[in-house]
């Protein structure tokens, strides 16, 4: 009987736990650009390619046409970055395996917050030196409320909170 009642709860919990490896989550809201990629793991995949297209794609031809970024990676996970706030993206994955495409994973989407209205070109980081040893560093400003690559271009912004008026002081960013 307790044989029966595992199959059972395996057959009802197995979708949700294979979709909660998926991220971002389908139709999720982003308040940044510099996004980790996660997806289930196949057994005898040799690599994984992330594909990223602009827009809301619902066909595979619309999708290809629409391709902006590809990623390879060993792992089943990954970290990319879209190129602006505001948009929806399509993202999916190819599995590889020694032969080519081993299988595809259906079309996820994705969607990246406007930049607050104090964003929208009233407020930049101006980086005055190239910072050849620290290129891959972000800066985090509070008056602002927005962390920014060092191209001085913003990747992540504190999202407003409805109904409360927030005025961060002393932002610091976190492993978290």
């Amino acid at each position: 009987m307790l044989r029966y009642f595992r199959i059972v709860l395996t057959l009802l919990f197995l979708p949700h736990v294979i979709l909660s490896q998926v991220t971002p989550k389908e139709g999720g809201f982003l308040n940044y650009r510099l996004i980790g990629f996660s997806f289930p793991a196949k057994g005898k995949t040799k690599s994984y390619q992330l594909e990223i297209a602009s827009g809301y794609c619902k066909e595979k031809g619309q999708f290809r046409k629409n391709l902006l970024k590809t990623v390879t990676c060993k792992t089943n996970r990954v970290i990319a970055e879209v190129p602006s706030f505001g948009t929806p993206y399509t993202w999916r994955v190819v599995y590889s395996c020694e032969k080519g495409a081993c299988s595809y994973s259906p079309l996820y989407h994705f969607t990246t917050g406007a930049l607050p209205p104090e964003l929208n070109g009233n407020t930049r980081l101006r980086i005055t030196a190239t910072a050849t040893a620290f290129r891959d560093a972000y800066v985090l400003v509070d008056g602002t409320k927005t962390m920014y690559d060092m191209n001085g271009n913003p990747v992540w912004y504190l999202p407003l909170v409805v109904g409360k008026n927030i005025v961060p002081r002393d932002l610091k960013a976190t492993p978290h």
